[in-house]
Parts: structure tokens; sequence; C-alpha cells
């Protein structure tokens, strides 16, 4: 049986210098606009837009993300960029180091740099979850967890439900945030997938919060009535 091997091998023509290689790394890339939508809480309404994406392998990616907001009538808002080392350490479970930025001009039109450290694990076919430490460049610190769940109703019509929150150690007189929960929100909305890589939908939104050092410190809260788009790049 060995000679058998030995004569087989012998037998086979010798691998070319420029045959692909079976298996190979390569570099991928996406660009999700989770959101791009208008909200109609009042008149004129207001805009808003959720971004999210990743450059690199199966285990290890750069991530971006970008979200704001912005109302139509006085032009005020705020918004956040980030960016962050991610390294997948199980099937669903990726751990997430880097940095971010966030600033607005609502009140306070101050901003404030942060070092993030984070973990997003997905249950399949379920929720997905993402937890985030942050401490700013005054030293605040502050904590978002965020959890999404998608339901099926058709094959081209999904049902996604989201929610979110966000505590702080200390207050932020420059971006008027309040110590404690100064945020939190809740969003319904159902798409229809014409092609998987570009959906409209509509929904609703509720956020509320307690007020910063501007304000009285009252829990205050709204909802508003959403439509928009989610691309797929």
């Amino acid at each position: 049986m060995i000679v058998l091997y030995a004569l087989t091998a012998f037998a086979m023509e010798p691998m070319q210098e420029d045959w692909p290689m079976p298996m190979q790394h390569k570099l991928h890339g996406m660009l999700l606009v989770d959101q791009l939508e208008y909200g109609v809480p009042d008149a004129p309404g207001s805009l808003a837009t959720d971004i999210e994406g990743w450059y690199g392998g199966d285990r290890n990616r750069l991530r971006y993300r970008g979200e704001g907001a912005m109302g139509l009538g006085e032009g005020a808002g705020e918004g956040e960029l980030g960016a962050a080392y991610s390294r997948l350490v199980s099937p669903w479970l990726e751990l997430q180091f880097g940095a971010g930025i966030e600033a607005q001009n609502e009140v306070a039109e101050g901003y404030e740099g942060r070092l993030e450290a984070g973990v997003e694990y997905v249950v399949p076919y379920d929720f997905d979850t993402e937890a985030v430490l942050r401490v700013s460049h005054r030293g605040r610190v502050s904590a978002r967890i965020t959890v999404v769940k998608e339901l099926m109703l058709s094959q081209r019509l999904i049902l996604q439900l989201r929610g979110e929150a966000t505590g702080a150690v200390q207050e932020s007189v420059e971006l008027d945030r309040a110590q404690g929960l100064e945020g939190a929100g809740a969003g319904l909305r159902i798409r229809y997938e014409a092609k998987r890589e570009f959906a409209p939908y509509i929904g609703g939104t509720w956020s509320g919060g307690f007020e910063g050092p501007s304000g009285t410190g009252q829990f205050v809260h709204s909802a508003a009535a959403v439509g928009g788009l989610r691309v797929w790049l």
C-alpha cells in the first residue's frame, strides 16, 4: 500500500508556480446606512442618520460609525463619529477598542473626545447587543447599551425593534448632559427590501432623558413619526 501511494504521488503532475492557492485571506469592507430618515415631531421636522461599517478580514477589522440629528427649523443638532479596532473572539462575540468624538450646537456648543472599549454579542437569529464604556478627555465616564431585534414578517418585509440607553457618572457642561440617565430611546421601523441593499421604511421613535446643567434636571421625552431609507453598500 505504501508503494502504491508513493507511485501515485510521483505520477501526479507537480503544481505550477502560477496556480492560485485554494484558500486566500482577503480584506473586505461593508458600509451600512442603517438610518437615513426624516422625522416629524413638529414642523418643519428633523433629519437623522446612523451609519456604520468595517474593513478588514474575518477576525481583525477596523470598524467606523457616525450618527447625528438636526432640527430643520433652528438648524441645531448633535453628532458622533468613532473608529475602533475589532477582534472576533468567538463566532458571535467581538471586542472593540477605539476612540470617538461627540459635538453639539444646541445649548452648550461644545464637544467631547473619548476613548472607548466595548463588546458586541449577537444571539443567532435573535438579538444584537452592544455595550460600550467611554472615558472622555476631561475624565467623564459614561456607558451606552444598544439592543436591536429584527423580525421577518415575510421575505421582504422586516420589522426592526431598537432600544438604547446612555448613562454617565458625571454631568457634562460642554454637551449639556445630565449625570445618571442622560438619554434613552426606542424605535420601531418596518422596512420593505426592494433589494437587500435598498429598503425604504416607516416607523416611530421615542426618546427621553434628564435635562442637563442648563435645565431643571427634570425628565423630558418626545415621540416622532419617521420615514427613510436603509442602504447597504
